[in-house]
């Protein structure tokens, strides 16, 4: 037997010499994680740089000695080499393998080329699609060349993998060093090794105190950790030195957002080594989460981020900004702004902000909890108050529940009857559940919800008889109050499920009805944007059932401020009184008497501007409903303005005294936002010397209204213009239409929606709601406006577009700004132009879709006279299909401009031409072929034949497979190189050269007709 000595040093590692092939040492060690290698022999892995694994090297010496061979080992732990020499040797090594990676990936990409060639050098002695002629004497080459090529095709795509993988590895290795020195990987390296030495201390210490063997080896090895921890640490001040943050808790206020994994996330709370941030993986991935999208019912939920993976900080204020206009910032933005106001800054702004608010005590004597038993299907459940801790109060007793005669809990405390009996139960006790859902409690017997003591309402006495006595003075016509909003101590679980919507919805409709009886509200287009928004609004900030009010409804109630500022803007346009307009959706501003400004009230509170100001920027959490809201407001805005109407009716029946109209006081209105942003506009346009264009709205009779005679659209569609005349007298014209003053026939002329004034004469409208340009605009930005509006149109004619694309030509126009105007790429107008090239009956038969659009852009290549000849045998039917017909006018228009060349004139034979015989059916066009091209012509029809007739035998195969069984097909062939699968793929390959080959036939045949049905004239003897 031979004499094996394993060795260790913390240079070489373990490795065991004296061992050779098939003396069956390896075989032994290798249960012992011991492996084989050709550079280094056997060894075991990873023990370089660290301790002997004497468990691995003893387990194979005794294993060894049993098999009878004689074993010495070596173990050396003294290692005098620094840090900074390990590393060099690492890195060494790492050189080494991504070298001979290399190498092994060249090797086996040019295997893989070699055997794919060797395959493709095989198959090219075959047709393509040739099948193996069963019985012939090429049989057996045939199917051995097939099985080498498949053999050929199988180790190229191995040795392809092969070299991926050995690709793969080379760059690994290559990108050690660069992984190696990482900081931020460097840091949580040593946060491990940092945790492995206090292990190793406190592992020295026990075995100190307690006379162990391995003291030693816990002093070796709290050694090689300090010293692989300072040099590790080294590395970190070595990047610190040349520019790379490394982030930490100093850097961080709560509130700042981090760039986290490519996305900006806020700051909840700054720990020692990690940050929390906001988290909702519903809204992920999203480019900036705030701590408003992680909040659902009270609670913030985070996630844990290592400072190592940060990569920049943005102050809360600065990513405010960014976001108001629109943007998210990158990383040198948010170094920026994190330089101007530091964490240390923010943090002590905060500390400044933070008020002691005196610690509650927790009353033992209230309950915090209830704990329900009830199984699914169970028909009874037990409901135990439950104090801080969890545990069974012991002021209250347990309370049964049982389910109604013949009912059971189906869905557990999910049950609606189990919810309301808890409620009911939770109520006479002077509680309410809190916002937080059923939980299942810890031992899996039950669920577990928070509840709260309700809180005390002060209920005016007064309060509602003054409201009945208010109600009782309202005029006739003026709304009621709506109903009141469901009561706070409703029980939970009726918001947000399918019973509180029912609720909702049964007070709505009694809105809606009571709003039916009041006197109908004008329903302006102001107004009908405005509801159009709130009820938008509803269903985009709801995942929940939602019921809006009905117009009326929300005129009287929600949307009154906006009908009563209407009115009183009339009013004061009657009256003479300067007023300033008042935007769409926005509150009037207060008047004297009006509640104070600093007051909330159910017009001006966060929640409801919230739900009817549509523009502002909105964050709905998952779990609200803004239709409770909804009804509440609804509630106390009816209840409001019945006060204000009944104020406002007491104030005109006081008679008041007749004034001077000069003695009026205007009322002085500061500018909206919307005014100031028009005035700087204004001064804008001044500025550059821009004429000034203003616009008026104003309904305008329609016999004062004519059309304009250069209008684009000729034809309009009689059914279409009855359909919109229909919905012009159902709901009023919802778009105006676009007009201009002629001072010439004192009339207007139309410049957009002649459609709209068709439809209003239809219906016998007397006015026409009109917006009347008084600016100076040319007729050539009118006509760009026309052309704009009604080149879209789907039942504009391609003729129609044409003259109108032609018309901006004509005006100076070019091609490129029609199609910037129009949004048609350059390509489209320029083929809608070169329609205008069409003959009269060639335009008529386009017009009435007899002539397709593509094919009538080929037409007009031709000249006109052949236009008519090709016009009457698309008539008559003389092509199979659309595509023949397209094919042969691309043929005559080849035609046409070969004879041109040769100083000849090609005209289409019309039926009497054909008629005489006059074109030779042997030779297309052969009156001008030579004796010499006529001979070469039958020579090569007569190879081009023969090689068409072989294709009969293939056709006869294809008609035996054709009718072939398939499971005999299966049966024949799943035993032929490539099996089924193979054969499918050559006879889908025929079939795509089957379509090339019948669209070349295709257009052969058009050019054969072509010259066939062709009359050449000589232009000299035409003269």
């Amino acid at each position: 037997m031979a004499t094996i000595t394993i060795t260790h040093t913390r240079e070489d590692g373990t490795l065991l010499d004296g061992s050779s092939k098939g003396d069956g040492v390896y075989e032994i060690v290798q249960q012992h994680g011991f492996r084989y290698s050709r550079h280094v022999g056997i060894y075991i892995r990873g023990s370089r740089d660290k301790e002997a694994q004497h468990w691995r090297i003893n387990g194979a010496v005794e294993a060894l000695r049993a098999a009878g061979h004689e074993v010495r080992v070596e173990i050396d732990e003294n290692d005098d080499r620094s840090f900074a020499e390990i590393e060099a040797a690492r890195e060494e090594r790492a050189e080494d393998r991504a070298e001979r990676f290399s190498n092994r990936a060249g090797r086996a990409a040019a295997a893989s080329n070699a055997r794919r060639d060797a395959a493709h050098d095989i198959s090219r002695r075959f047709e393509f699609g040739q099948p193996i002629l069963v019985g012939h004497h090429s049989e057996r080459r045939a199917r051995r060349d097939q099985e080498r090529i498949d053999d050929n095709m199988r180790k190229s795509i191995a040795e392809n993998q092969r070299a991926g993988y050995w690709a793969n590895r080379a760059e690994a290795a290559a990108a050690y060093k660069k992984h190696r020195n990482d900081p931020y990987r460097t840091l949580r390296r040593l946060e491990k090794l940092r945790a492995d030495l206090r292990q190793q201390e406190r592992y020295h210490a026990e075995a100190v105190e307690k006379g162990y063997d391995s003291v030693d080896r816990h002093a070796r090895l709290i050694r090689d950790l300090k010293k692989e921890i300072g040099g590790w640490e080294e590395v970190v001040e070595k990047a610190k030195a040349e520019g790379v943050k490394i982030w930490g808790p100093e850097d961080f206020a709560p509130g700042d957002y981090a760039l986290y994994s490519g996305s900006w996330y806020q700051v909840h709370r700054v720990n020692p080594k990690t940050l929390s941030i906001a988290w909702n993986l519903r809204l992920a991935p999203k480019h900036v989460m705030t701590l408003e999208d992680a909040t659902e019912r009270g609670r913030v939920w985070t996630h844990t981020a290592d400072y190592t993976n940060v990569r920049a900080r943005c102050p809360e204020a600065a990513m405010n900004a960014f976001l108001a206009d629109g943007k998210v910032p990158g990383a040198r933005a948010a170094h920026a702004a994190s330089e101007k106001q530091p964490a240390s800054a923010v943090r002590e702004a905060q500390a400044a902000a933070v008020k002691t608010k005196p610690k509650k005590k927790s009353d033992p004597k209230v309950p915090r909890k209830v704990f329900v038993d009830c199984p699914l299907g169970g028909a009874e459940a037990t409901l135990t108050w439950l104090n801080g801790g969890s545990r069974p109060h012991r002021n209250f007793e347990p309370v049964k529940i049982t389910a109604p005669e013949g009912g059971k809990f189906h869905r557990a405390v999910w049950s609606r009857t189990l919810q309301a009996e808890i409620a009911r139960i939770l109520g006479e006790q002077g509680y309410e559940c809190c916002e937080d859902d059923w939980q299942v409690s810890r031992d899996r017997n039950g669920f577990v919800r928070p509840i709260r003591p309700k809180a005390k309402t002060q209920v005016e006495p007064e309060a509602e008889p003054a409201i009945e006595e208010h109600a009782a003075d309202v005029p006739a016509g003026e709304p009621e109050a709506a109903p009141q909003a469901p009561a706070e101590d409703a029980p939970e679980g009726a918001q947000g499920t399918e019973e509180g919507a029912e609720g909702h919805a049964v007070q709505i409709a009694e809105v809606c009805e009571r709003a039916a009886q009041l006197p109908e509200v004008e329903r302006t287009p102001e107004l009908d944007a405005a509801y159009r928004r709130y009820v938008d609004d509803g269903i985009a900030s709801t995942d929940g059932w939602y019921c809006p009010l009905d117009f009326q409804a929300w005129a009287t109630t929600l949307g009154a401020h906006l009908v009563t500022a209407a009115a009183g803007e009339r009013e004061a346009t009657a009256e003479g009184v300067e007023r300033s307009p008042v935007e769409v959706g926005e509150v009037p501003t207060q008047a004297a008497g009006a509640e104070p400004e600093g007051e909330k009230t159910p017009l001006t509170c966060e929640i409801s501007e919230i739900s009817r100001n549509h523009t502002a920027s909105t964050s709905v959490v998952h779990s609200d409903y803004p239709l409770s809201s909804t009804v509440k407001e609804v509630a106390a805005v009816t209840v409001e303005m019945d006060a204000a109407r009944t104020a406002t009716a007491t104030k005109k029946a006081t008679p008041k005294k007749a004034a001077p109209k000069k003695a009026v006081a205007k009322r002085v209105v500061e500018p909206t936002k919307v005014q100031k942003r028009r005035e700087v506009h204004a001064e804008k346009v001044e500025a550059l010397g821009a004429i000034e264009r203003r616009t008026t709205r104003k309904k305008i009779p329609l016999h004062r209204i004519e059309r304009d005679p250069s209008q684009p659209r000729e034809e309009f569609d009689q059914g279409k213009l009855v359909e919109l005349a229909n919905s012009m007298k159902r709901l009023g014209q919802l778009q105006p239409a676009t007009v201009e003053y002629n001072p010439v026939t004192k009339k207007y002329v139309i410049v957009m929606g002649e459609r709209r004034w068709r439809a209003a004469q239809i219906a016998k409208l007397p006015k026409l709601d009109c917006i009347v340009s008084n600016g100076s605009e040319s007729e050539r930005e009118v006509l760009a406006k026309q052309v704009a509006e009604n080149v879209g149109r789907a039942d504009m004619t391609p003729m129609e577009e044409a003259k109108s694309f032609q018309r901006l030509v004509d005006a100076e126009y070019t091609i490129d700004e029609v199609a910037e105007m129009c949004g048609k790429s350059a390509a489209y107008v320029g083929w809608r132009i070169d329609l205008l090239r069409l003959c009269d009956e060639a335009r008529e038969a386009l017009s009435k879709a007899h002539l397709p659009v593509g094919m009538a852009w080929y037409v007009s290549k031709l000249s006109c006279e052949n236009q008519m000849r090709f016009l009457a045998k698309y008539a008559r039917g003389h092509f199979a299909n659309d595509r023949a017909a397209e094919e042969f006018v691309k043929a005559c228009l080849a035609e046409e401009k070969r004879r041109e060349s040769q100083g000849s004139f090609f005209v289409l034979a019309g039926e009497d031409t054909e008629a005489d015989g006059s074109t030779q059916e042997a030779i297309p066009g052969a009156h001008d072929v030579t004796e010499e091209e006529r001979e070469r012509i039958m020579d090569e029809r007569a190879k081009l034949t023969k090689k068409i007739d072989r294709l009969s035998t293939a056709g006869e195969i294809l008609s035996e497979l054709a009718t072939a069984d398939p499971e005999e097909l299966a049966l024949l062939l799943a035993g032929t190189p490539g099996g089924v699968p193979g054969h499918q793929m050559r006879m889908d390959h025929l079939a795509k050269l089957i379509g090339k080959v019948s669209t070349n036939l295709r257009k052969a045949q058009a050019h054969a007709e072509v010259r066939a049905s062709g009359i050449v004239v000589n232009p000299e003897v035409a003269a």
